[in-house]
């Protein structure tokens, strides 16, 4: 009998196949069988599948001789391709080139950088990796950007689960078309429910749910504060023990835009300022005759500083501008009123006293208990200027001006200090009244031994867990608690530079896992090379399983 044994083993449709299915037993027409069958596509196709078996049983197949042999020259070139990937993705660098082509004499910063590598590295001169693993395409580039964001935020995560209690501060900005939270998820839609859903998301994502939450941080707007259906609302439903802190530095804004549109005065010196402003701005003939006149004055070069509700300390850089500017625009007859020059003295003088407050609220190292403390020093800084009659003496009818501004600023701001503190020390209730005493002689015996600590902060890092438990969290709360939102606004200033740098054609995905890179460039900075090649490795294997072929 007959049998085609190449076509039984490797052959798609044996069964269509006499010579495979039952064989074959006239062997008058054997030859001619024979013949026909050798000529089939299939039975070609079973000898080439055939040869290649002996092939691979005698050499291994594919993923076999690349890991043994060439397992430590491949390491090594992916190292370099990580390497050059963490570099440009730190530094906020387009990555891609409008044309990659031999040719080109900008192929992009990747492939620059590997070009370079080349010229004075020996390993990737003499590397020749297949062109089906070399890892420098699209495809790779986004799967190791993905791996790198991981990583970071594995790293974020890991630091909030040994902390055991977190809070959370969000903001939402326009990129385009599309609205952004701070962990750069795209909405879908702008209300408050979809908000907290996002957020309850990415929580479960990171799996930080189960990690306690203290507070969350976000602007003032009625989808973010509201009591009742707002963001901080709904927030904690879920989270209960999160309590609402309206960012300080928006409360500080808050308070001197209010107070600058309650008093006539300063409402009609801002509109100078805004209408100054755009007299030597809009028109390039003023503007060049206003660089012109600080040139011939022998001033420093300085801008005006356009007004706005949302940029913090704007009012006092645009009344610095022009005080500092003020021999050059002294032809604008407005300005050569005594009640204006007295009045941009005065507000400099007041608006001055918020600027350190300012400041102090955008650092990123700032906590509770030194924010309340500077609070305190600028309230009583604007209270004394309440007992500063002689600035008014040269201008009698501004005086109750003055004081209406001063009154409006210690209200607005104490109103708001009183809340926040009665607030914020609500989780007080298990303090430890013994462990308050320890605590307060160990303290003093430090500051007898010149060691005093400094703030908040320090007392935490001295006290240890096993003798003072119950307060080393107490502490620990006010100090998870945000003060402002400002690591948010960070965050997106970060996104135009990266749109400007790497163009607008960019999927969300990739730029999420870019801005990670980017905006938390000191933590990537310190990631080993061999984790982001670990996980991309993981990634690489998985692909392979799934699809047979191996990605470029």
């Amino acid at each position: 009998m007959l049998l085609s044994v190449f076509h039984a083993v490797f052959g798609k449709n044996p069964k269509h196949d006499a010579l495979v299915s039952s064989g074959s037993r006239n062997w008058k027409k054997a030859l001619s069988v024979l013949s026909k069958h050798d000529m089939a596509q299939s039975h070609k196709d079973s000898v080439v599948a055939w040869k290649g078996y002996q092939a691979t049983s005698q050499q291994g197949d594919v993923v076999q001789m690349m890991m043994p042999s060439n397992a430590h020259e491949r390491t090594d070139y992916l190292k370099r391709i990580v390497a050059v990937t963490s570099m440009l993705g730190a530094q906020g660098l387009p990555f891609r080139g409008n044309d990659e082509s031999v040719e080109s004499t900008n192929r992009g910063n990747f492939l620059a950088c590997m070009g370079l590598l080349m010229k004075f590295d020996p390993f990737p001169q003499n590397h020749n990796p297949p062109s089906n693993a070399t890892y420098t395409s699209l495809v790779s580039e986004n799967e190791m950007i993905e791996c790198y964001a991981q990583e970071v935020t594995s790293v974020i995560v890991s630091e909030i689960t040994r902390s055991k209690m977190y809070s959370i501060m969000v903001d939402e900005g326009r990129d385009g078309r599309s609205e952004q939270l701070a962990v750069c998820v795209q909405l879908m839609s702008f209300d408050a429910h979809s908000i907290a859903d996002k957020l309850q998301q990415q929580l479960q994502i990171n799996g930080l749910v189960d990690v306690k939450h203290v507070a969350q941080t976000y602007y003032g707007a009625a989808v973010m504060s509201g009591p009742t259906g707002g963001v901080q609302a709904r927030f904690r439903r879920l989270h209960p023990e999160a309590i609402y802190i309206h960012c300080y530095a928006h409360e500080l804004n808050l308070v001197l835009c209010h107070t600058c549109r309650a008093v006539s005065e300063a409402v009609e010196l801002f509109h100078l300022l805004e209408c100054v402003y755009y007299f030597f701005t809009t028109s390039l003939v003023n503007h060049h005759k206003f660089k012109d006149a600080q040139s011939k004055l022998g001033l420093a070069a300085v801008e005006l500083v356009q007004l706005s509700n949302t940029g913090w300390a704007c009012q006092l850089q645009s009344i610095n501008g022009v005080l500092e500017t003020l021999p050059a625009i002294f032809e604008c007859r407005s300005l050569s009123v005594l009640s204006t020059i007295y009045t941009l003295l005065m507000f400099q003088t007041l608006l001055s006293v918020t600027e350190g407050l300012h400041k102090l609220l955008q650092k990123e190292t700032l906590d509770l208990e030194k924010a309340l403390k500077m609070l305190c020093v600028t309230l009583s800084r604007v209270n004394a200027q309440m007992h500063l009659p002689q600035k008014c003496t040269r201008v009698p009818r501004l005086c109750a001006s003055y004081t209406a501004f001063l009154n409006h600023m210690l209200r607005k701001g104490r109103n708001r200090e009183k809340l926040k503190i009665s607030v914020c020390w609500a989780h007080n209730s298990n303090l430890i009244t013994e462990e308050v005493l320890v605590a307060r002689n160990f303290l003093a015996c430090k500051a007898d031994a010149g060691y005093p600590p400094q703030d908040m902060l320090a007392v935490h890092n001295l006290l240890s867990t096993d003798m003072f438990p119950c307060l080393k969290e107490v502490l620990q709360g006010p100090l998870t608690v945000p003060v402002s939102s400002c690591s948010c606004e960070r965050s997106f200033n970060a996104l135009p530079r990266l749109h400007t740098l790497l163009h607008q054609t960019m999927g969300q995905r990739r730029l999420q896992n870019f801005a990670v890179m980017a905006i938390e460039n000191g933590i990537l900075s310190q990631l080993s090379h061999n984790k982001g090649m670990d996980r991309f490795t993981k990634l690489f294997i998985n692909l392979f399983k799934e699809t047979q072929q191996i990605p470029r």
